[in-house]
């Protein structure tokens, strides 16, 4: 490598530094590589400078490491050698936040008592702007009551629908795949309470379709929360909304088992009841939209944490009750040490 060349990294690939160590984010690959916080200093720091500018800026024996640093960083294809009058091209993507609509996505809850007007829920988030839209259900319910609710967003622009259902002998694999080829909106079916974890379908070409059973009880909006690698979400919206928004809050209104309309079913505040109050109502009050301000660099650990923008939050369960700005309780994993535990 020539010492008078700048590194570049690719304009997708986007550096977060955590307390003992950094990650890089592929946004464009949805995958990410731990690097160590010293190179997270020399991308962020010291960008767009030489090689020889930066050996000159560490101790000497560091310059083998640097080397090392940058083949790693060639071979992951994260970035590129360039040349000094590269230094004010490539400019970084613009990372301000913008959508086209009030409420991005929406969770409706339902049980044996639940009497939701679909049809009317369905219109109010459409004019709205909501995209994507999860259902779930803690009770038992067949082929016909789901495809009644599909049918309503037949002339939608509602995007897409996950639904969780629990397993039970009157919805056969065969229903399901029935109804995923009826209602191609329809991206994800988890069957919980099921005897055992199996992806059932997978659309590897547009992944929607998919149906997957798990053995998790999910019987009420308590089991929401939990914090883990398998619910990172590694992509350019998520990880610039990230930036100044919540992570799981913002842009969502959420409907419970009992009608009510929470940011989150798993949250405690009630901002009316569907049918008495709209969902446009209560989307524009300051203190719905308060939650979803709750970035993850206001949230205490989570601010000094390298997976901050690709992770999920909750602000329903937290380590204290009596500070919203809390860490999740439902997280494992300790920044400071690297560790999940």
């Amino acid at each position: 490598m020539n010492s008078n060349n700048i590194f570049l990294l690719f304009t997708n690939c986007k550096v977060v530094k955590g307390a003992k160590r950094s990650i890089i984010c592929d946004l464009q690959r949805g995958e990410f590589d731990f690097i160590p916080n010293g190179l997270a200093t020399i991308l962020t720091e010291h960008k767009r400078k030489t090689l020889r500018e930066i050996k000159g800026i560490f101790d000497a024996p560091s310059g083998s490491t640097i080397d090392e640093y940058f083949e790693f960083l060639i071979s992951k294809e994260f970035g590129f050698w360039g040349i000094d009058e590269d230094r004010g091209l490539f400019p970084d993507i613009d990372m301000t936040w913008d959508f086209p609509g009030t409420i991005t996505n929406s969770i409706i809850d339902v049980d044996e008592r639940s009497d939701h007007n679909f049809k009317q829920i369905f219109f109010e988030l459409e004019e709205l702007g909501c995209r994507d839209i999860q259902i779930r259900f803690y009770t038992e319910t067949d082929f016909l009551n789901l495809h009644r609710i599909m049918s309503l967003l037949t002339h939608s622009r509602i995007k897409s629908v996950e639904l969780i259902i629990k397993n039970n002998e009157n919805l056969s694999l065969e229903d399901l795949e029935k109804l995923t080829q009826q209602h191609p909106r329809i991206r994800s079916i988890y069957i919980h309470s099921s005897s055992a974890n199996k992806l059932a379908k997978i659309n590897q070409v547009n992944g929607r379709g998919n149906i997957i059973y798990i053995e998790d009880v999910i019987d009420s909006s308590a089991h929401c929360g939990m914090i883990t690698p398998t619910n990172f979400v590694i992509n350019l919206p998520a990880f610039i909304e990230s930036q100044k928004f919540n992570s799981c809050l913002h842009g969502k209104i959420s409907i419970d088992t009992s009608g009510n309309i929470k940011n989150c079913p798993s949250t405690s505040v009630i901002f009316g009841q569907f049918g008495k109050t709209s969902l446009k109502d209560v989307s524009l009050r300051d203190e719905f939209t308060k939650m979803g301000g709750i970035a993850k660099e206001h949230i205490k650990v989570c601010k000094d944490c390298e997976f901050r923008h690709i992770c999920s939050d909750c602000r329903a369960y937290i380590k204290d009750p009596h500070d919203l700005y809390s860490k999740p309780f439902k997280c494992g994993y300790d920044p400071y040490q690297a560790e999940w535990v």
